[in-house]
């Protein structure tokens, strides 16, 4: 590619940013109409720098060769590498391959639900996010059968600083084993209630209602002048709470973290789908070509090309369907 900048310099008087234009654009001579320009410029070019015609032509014809051929393969072939590494890595270590797409986020391309729900699959355990085991970071734990458990971080749940959820790590020489505790760690109220929205109380035996309510009452908090000592004020009777629903906790999930590990959406409402003949995305893939079907999943991807197609992939319980 840089022979190709350098021969329209020397060869035809192409100003380097003319060369670089045409450099970018000899991947795509077919499609963006520049060609016919780029072939008068450099035929004539050449053939006043002394150069035949025939010889010009014969230049253009091979650079033109080379963007509708060369030009992809020499990126496929420098891709390959990357390819061939990413897959020899997901292949015989996916817990680690996934924490580390985890940890990379955001990509761009696949979302942190398709990652933890690709590595399950796998045979990969997806740990939740915990207060008294989760670090900022993705990480893996002691392994649960061939591979690693993959415990999910704190850099999961949506507006979390790195520097706030450090004093966590940082404080947690022993087990958290009241909210209160986070405090005398310097975490805010607010920041504790965004813990609890994501479920993450669990070793402290409170689920997301049940610590959102201790958490609540920390806004009345009175200052302990000895560490330990609860004045009378903070002794309330206990307080059942309705318990949520399974549906209720992943939808919360997917709104604090982006991803659940207790089900997924479209299964909690397969039956009403299945009534209005709404098929799953799996099946939608196994159905002939140009059949009008219903299906329902959640959009995990979205694409729109220069040309006039979109693309998306649709996904319900099991395999997602890629629609165009």
């Amino acid at each position: 590619m840089a022979g190709a900048m350098e021969l329209a310099i020397v060869a035809a008087g192409f100003t380097p940013g003319e060369a670089d234009l045409l450099r970018r654009s000899m991947a795509t001579f077919k499609f963006n109409g520049l060609v016919t320009k780029f072939e008068h410029k450099l035929i004539n070019g050449m053939t006043a720098r002394g150069y035949t015609k025939e010889y010009a032509q014969r230049i253009f014809k091979q650079l033109e060769g080379f963007g509708s051929y060369g030009f992809p393969e020499s990126h496929a072939a420098s891709f390959a590498l990357l390819v061939y590494v990413s897959c020899w890595l997901k292949y015989y270590y996916p817990d680690a391959f996934a924490a580390a797409l985890l940890n990379s986020q955001p990509m761009g391309f696949y979302q942190p639900a398709q990652i933890a729900r690709n590595a399950e699959e796998h045979g990969v355990k997806i740990l939740p996010i915990d207060i008294n085991h989760s670090h900022w970071n993705n990480t893996l734990e002691s392994k649960d059968g061939k591979y690693c458990g993959l415990r999910l971080g704190f850099r999961q749940i949506k507006g979390m600083r790195q520097e706030e959820m450090e004093k966590i790590t940082i404080n947690r020489v022993i087990p958290y084993t009241q909210p209160h505790q986070l405090c005398d760690a310097g975490i805010s109220v607010a920041t504790m209630e965004q813990l609890a929205n994501a479920d993450v109380f669990r070793s402290m035996e409170l689920g997301r209602r049940e610590a959102l309510w201790e958490v609540a009452a920390l806004h009345d908090r009175p200052i302990q002048l000895y560490e330990g000592q609860l004045s009378e004020s903070n002794y309330e009777p206990q307080v059942q709470l309705p318990l949520l629903q399974q549906s209720e906790h992943v939808v919360q999930d997917y709104a604090t973290t982006g991803l659940s590990i207790k089900g997924h959406p479209i299964s909690f409402i397969r039956h009403q789908l299945d009534m209005l003949r709404i098929i799953p995305a799996k099946q939608a893939n196994q159905t002939e070509n140009k059949t009008f079907i219903k299906t329902a999943g959640l959009i995990l991807i979205r694409q729109r090309p220069a040309r006039p197609k979109e693309f998306a992939s649709l996904r319900s319980k099991m395999k997602p369907a890629l629609l165009i």
